[in-house]
C-alpha cells in the first residue's frame, strides 16, 4: 500500500513537471539576443518556440507557414489543427485559409497585368470602365483606388459579417451611394471597397468574370492550383474559421460570404501557394521589370507625401528599417502575414484559421529570427518555381 501511495506521487509529480517543462512563457520566446543567432537551424529554433506559444495560449488554432529563400524552402510546415473537433493536420500545400486582404496584392499583379496587355489603363477614370457607379463630387482614377486614395469608404456596422452571396457588380451596391469622404489625393484611406471596384473595373474592361481573368492568366501560370474564390460556407480541405471568446476558446466563426469582396479580400489559399506569388516578384519572370516597379511603387497624396502603398501593395520599411513588400490580411475567421524581403531575398507566408490574434510583437519576433538565421544560409543559384513555368510557356507559344 505504502509502495503503491509512493508510485501514485511520482507519477504525479512526473505529470506536472513535464507539463511545466513543455510550457513556454513569454519571457522565454524574447529571451534570445538575435546576435546569438548564428545559424538557420537556430532562428527556426527560436521562431519555432514562438509559434507553440501561441498555441498554447489560444491566440490560433493552427499556423500554415512557408518561408522561402531565393526560392528553396527553409521552413515549410504546418502547426495545431486545422479543425479541432476532428483534429485534422495542416498541409501547407493543400490546407486552405481565408487569406482576408492578402487578396489585394493577388489583384495587384492581376491589375498590373492587364495593364502590361493594354486592357485597362489604370491613370483613366473608373467611370471609363464603370459608367453605371453613381457620380461623385470627384472623379479619381482607377489606380488611386488601388493606393487607398479615392476616398471611398470602409466597412460600416455589421457589413464585415454579410453572408449573402452577391455578385461583384451587385455587391458596390452595399457602398454606392455613399459620398467619398475625401478629395481623391489628398489622403490615404485604407479600405476593401476600393478593391471591388477595381475587379469591376477589370471585369468590365475584359468582358469576363474577374475570377476567370485571375486564374487563367495568373493563378495557373504561377502554379497557384489550391487558389479559389471563397463562394461561403466550407471548402473541400478548407481550415475551419474559428474565432476566440472572453475566456479565450475557440469557437467557429460567424457564416460569412466574401465572394462580393472577392478582389480586396475573398480569396482562399494554401501557405505554399501565397508564397509562390512573393517568388514571382523577387524573379522578376512574370510581370515586365517596367510595370512591376509601378506595382511596387510608393503612390503619393497630392502634396508629394508618400504613402507606402502601391498597387496593392504594401511598399515601405518594416519595424528595422528593412524594405518589404507585402500584406497583412484580416477577416472572419482568417488571418494572414505576407512579407516580401527583395534585399533578403526571402519570402514569408504565414495562414492562421482565426479572426484578428492581434499578434504583431509576435509576428516581428519569429520573422527577426527568421531573416538573422537565413543569413548563414547561402545559394548561389535560384530555384524560383515560376521562373520554370514561364520558360515552359514560351517554348511552348514559340512551338505553336
Amino acid at each position: 500500500m505504502k509502495m503503491k501511495s509512493i508510485f501514485i506521487i511520482m507519477s504525479v509529480f512526473s505529470f506536472f513537471q513535464q507539463l511545466f517543462a513543455q510550457t513556454i512563457t513569454q519571457k522565454q520566446i524574447f529571451a534570445e539576443e538575435l546576435s546569438k543567432i548564428n545559424s538557420l537551424e537556430k532562428g527556426i529554433e527560436q521562431a519555432e518556440m514562438v509559434v507553440k506559444y501561441l498555441l498554447q495560449e489560444h491566440y490560433t488554432p493552427s499556423i500554415s507557414i512557408c518561408v522561402t529563400k531565393r526560392g528553396f524552402p527553409i521552413w515549410e510546415q504546418g502547426y495545431g489543427y486545422a479543425d479541432i473537433e476532428n483534429k485534422v493536420p495542416v498541409n501547407t500545400r493543400e490546407t486552405l485559409y481565408r487569406i482576408a486582404s492578402v487578396s489585394k496584392p493577388l489583384t495587384g499583379v492581376s491589375l498590373t497585368l492587364m495593364q502590361e496587355q493594354g486592357w485597362i489603363d489604370w491613370n483613366c477614370s473608373l467611370y471609363d470602365y464603370v459608367p453605371y457607379f453613381p457620380k461623385k463630387e470627384y472623379d479619381f482614377t482607377v489606380k488611386q483606388l488601388a493606393g487607398h486614395l479615392a476616398g471611398i469608404r470602409a466597412y460600416k456596422g455589421k457589413e464585415v459579417f454579410l453572408d449573402k452571396f452577391m455578385s461583384i457588380k451587385e455587391g458596390i451596391g452595399v457602398f454606392a451611394q455613399d459620398p467619398l469622404l475625401f478629395e481623391p489625393g489628398t489622403k490615404y484611406f485604407y479600405n476593401s471597397y476600393d478593391f471591388n471596384l477595381i475587379a469591376l473595373a477589370m471585369q468590365e474592361a475584359r468582358k469576363e468574370p474577374f475570377e476567370w481573368y485571375v486564374t487563367h492568366n495568373v493563378l495557373q501560370p504561377l502554379g497557384m492550383n489550391h487558389t479559389f474564390p471563397d463562394m461561403g460556407g466550407l471548402s473541400p480541405n478548407q481550415s475551419v474559421p474559428y474565432s476566440v471568446d472572453k475566456k479565450k476558446q475557440f469557437k467557429k466563426a460567424s457564416e460569412v460570404n466574401n465572394f462580393f469582396k472577392l478582389g480586396g479580400g475573398g480569396f482562399l489559399s494554401t501557405a505554399y501557394d501565397v508564397n509562390l506569388l512573393g517568388q514571382a516578384i523577387l524573379s522578376k519572370s512574370f510581370l515586365e521589370t517596367e510595370y512591376q516597379e509601378q506595382m511596387l511603387t510608393s503612390q503619393h497624396l497630392n502634396n508629394g507625401q508618400e504613402t507606402g502603398y502601391g498597387v496593392g501593395w504594401q511598399s515601405t520599411k518594416d519595424w528595422r528599417g528593412r524594405t518589404y513588400y507585402g500584406h497583412i490580411g484580416n477577416g472572419i475567421g482568417g488571418y494572414a502575414w505576407f512579407y516580401v524581403y527583395p534585399e533578403e531575398e526571402i519570402v514569408f507566408t504565414f495562414l492562421f484559421n482565426v479572426t484578428n490574434p492581434s499578434i504583431n510583437d509576435y509576428m516581428h519576433r519569429i520573422m527577426d529570427c527568421i531573416l538573422k538565421g537565413a543569413e548563414y544560409k547561402e545559394y548561389t543559384t535560384n530555384n524560383y518555381p515560376i521562373i520554370k513555368k514561364v520558360e515552359e510557356t514560351e517554348k511552348l507559344s514559340r512551338e505553336s
